[in-house]
């Protein structure tokens, strides 16, 4: 039976059909929730990709969060299938499957014809990379520290867990530098709150000291922590 757009008169005859309407007026009337790109950030420097942070926590490629708190975003690792996912939330919003692949000038639209059969439609699409800075990079670009970590005793020792003590610390947070001195070794540490479970997974007994730095706006103190192990 031959059907006619009411909108823009097509026939059914040679034009696939969604629903009363002709696939382009169809998809004229879902244009607003069709996206052509989406905004993927990357920062330059860590090469991590901004997110929300209920993805991140999916995924076990995450690096690092803002803060202690539950913030809106996280920075991660970049992965492909993330990267997809983010681009088919919007068209699985309105409705549509999809099928993206990494690097097409299109996504791949799949819905059912007023006929039953499967119908397939390219909407030009393209991912922009945007660069920007995150949190911890412009922290650590700019000397930012919240905590030191002495090592001091046997040279052979600091030299071993130097390398596991770091290894273990850049999977939550940056390294602001790390010093050879006369005396051994201080690592400063981008952020403070795994410094002490880290130490203690590695069976190394630490001295904690507090130094006040600065204080902020809302006259909360803040407090630089040095970490002292002696070998």
């Amino acid at each position: 039976m031959e059907m006619i757009c009411p909108r823009c008169a097509k026939s059914s005859l040679n034009t696939a059909f969604v629903g009363d309407f002709c696939i382009y007026c169809h998809l004229e009337s879902k244009k607003e929730e069709l996206p052509n790109s989406v905004q993927i950030i990357i920062c330059p420097k860590t090469g991590l990709m901004r997110t929300t942070a209920k993805v991140a926590s999916e995924q076990k490629t995450q690096r690092y969060s803002l803060s202690k708190k539950k913030v809106a975003e996280s920075w991660i690792k970049p992965d492909n299938s993330l990267i997809k996912q983010i681009v088919k939330r919007p068209f699985k919003k309105a409705g549509f499957d999809c099928k993206y692949k990494m690097g097409d000038e299109f996504i791949t639209l799949y819905f059912e014809g007023a006929d039953g059969q499967k119908i397939t439609h390219e909407h030009p699409f393209h991912i922009e990379y945007v660069k920007i800075l995150s949190p911890m990079a412009s922290r650590a670009t700019g000397g930012y520290f919240e905590a030191i970590i002495q090592l001091r005793g046997d040279r052979e020792k600091i030299e071993k867990y130097r390398k596991r003590i770091i290894k273990e610390l850049q999977r939550h947070t940056f390294i602001a530098k790390d010093l050879n001195l006369p005396e051994g070794v201080d690592i400063y540490v981008g952020q403070k709150e795994k410094i002490q479970t880290i130490l203690r997974d590695l069976g190394l007994i630490s001295e904690r000291s507090k130094k006040l730095s600065g204080q902020r706006r809302d006259t909360k103190r803040l407090y630089r922590d040095t970490f002292l192990v002696r070998f």
